[in-house]
């Protein structure tokens, strides 16, 4: 090959790369992970105004950012701006509950994605025996079922579903229930499993399923201990790791029984974990576990004389298990890693190496015309 036709070859090498990667384009925007919307369902760290609608405005401000158990937006909303998705995601309660809707008329259901997460649900109720149970994690997925049969509406193969509960199930356990808490993480455990089998059967492609972060790590399970004596911190750690190996072993087996579904798992424990016991990597406090950044210590009380630290992004918890809405972010970024690498899309940087590498062999072959 002689120099004008190698000159050639690379020219048509570096302007492909170049053309493949605008880099005035967000890189996390510029992929087409084929997912038009979402469908999520939960409890408080994914509720977005369900809750404070069915409730007449909690949580409310200055205590939260409206509608939201944090001081800002919530994971699934950082996601959903993250992916680019051309399809909005309403809050169901806060839809059905608004003066302009009108109820006797079937719910259009093909353009827009929906969240159901209501903070407090639990698998399959609610910690305020004032709320239906239909609220809870198995009563939001049989709302949306009847959503689909009443609207004649097929599950679309390109919507995203995130389901992230349990949490809420272990908050009111007994310290007797810390003797023997098989029953309570199996009834949990197996609730969630069926709301993802449930979404499995009506045909739905892409299921993101998150385990659960130490529930002992948090500011009021230290609080608990000391008010009761009891090492809490330990024993609902305990149940954390049982809930999700069995979660996992779960999964493994709705993988094997649908083989053409991408069953998503988010270790949001791993990734809770990391940032809690490594807090100067993040800039964070040192008793980050221990301390919030409000004085909101016991939810849904709260406190007359509103206290908020000088600094939220130094805090994981913006009450005393809540998270800043930075902790959200992060957790967003690492679910977008997660289905890239469950959809084969390459991650950002890759590509931008590719249009990088483009610039750099024009740049070497100018310097040597010259």
């Amino acid at each position: 090959m002689n120099n004008n036709t190698l000159n050639r070859s690379i020219h048509k090498i570096a302007a492909l790369a170049i053309c493949s990667t605008p880099l005035w384009v967000n890189p996390a925007l510029a992929v087409n992970l084929g997912i038009e919307k979402m469908v999520i369902f939960g409890d408080s760290l994914n509720d977005v105004n369900n809750l404070s609608s069915l409730t007449g405005g909690y949580p409310p401000a200055p205590y939260y950012d409206p509608g939201r158990f944090s001081n800002g937006r919530v994971w699934v909303e950082y996601l959903q701006e993250q992916m680019n998705l051309k399809n909005p995601t309403l809050s169901y309660y806060q839809y059905i509950t608004s003066s302009q809707t009108s109820r006797s008329q079937p719910i259009d259901v093909s353009n827009v994605g929906w969240n159901y997460a209501i903070g407090g649900s639990t698998t399959d109720g609610h910690l305020d025996p004032r709320l239906d149970p239909s609220v809870g994690l198995l009563g939001q997925m049989e709302t949306y079922k009847g959503l689909m049969q009443m609207s004649g509406a097929t599950v679309d193969p390109e919507t995203l579903y995130i389901i992230w509960s349990g949490n809420n199930d272990y908050i009111g356990l007994t310290p007797e229930d810390f003797i023997d808490p098989t029953s309570a993480i199996q009834k949990t455990v197996s609730n969630v499993l069926q709301s993802v089998e449930s979404l499995a059967e009506m045909g739905a492609k892409n299921i993101t399923v998150a385990n659960l972060a130490n529930l002992g790590d948090t500011p009021i399970a230290a609080i608990k201990s000391e008010e009761l004596g009891i090492d809490l911190v330990s024993g609902l750690n305990t149940i954390t790791g049982i809930h999700n190996d069995l979660l996992a072993l779960g999964i493994s087996n709705l993988r094997s029984k649908y083989s053409d579904i991408n069953f998503i798992e988010l270790d949001m424990h791993h990734l809770v974990s990391n940032i809690l016991d490594h807090p100067e990597d993040k800039g964070l406090i040192d008793e980050v576990k221990t301390k919030s950044c409000t004085n909101i210590d016991d939810v849904p009380n709260l406190p007359e004389d509103f206290v908020v630290c000088d600094d939220p992004n130094a805090y994981v918890f913006w009450d005393n298990q809540h998270p800043v809405t930075k902790v959200h972010k992060w957790a967003a970024n690492y679910a977008l890693k997660e289905i890239r690498a469950i959809k084969g899309v390459p991650e950002p940087s890759t590509v931008g190496t590719l249009g990088l590498l483009g610039f750099g062999l024009l740049w070497r072959m100018k310097q040597k015309r010259n």
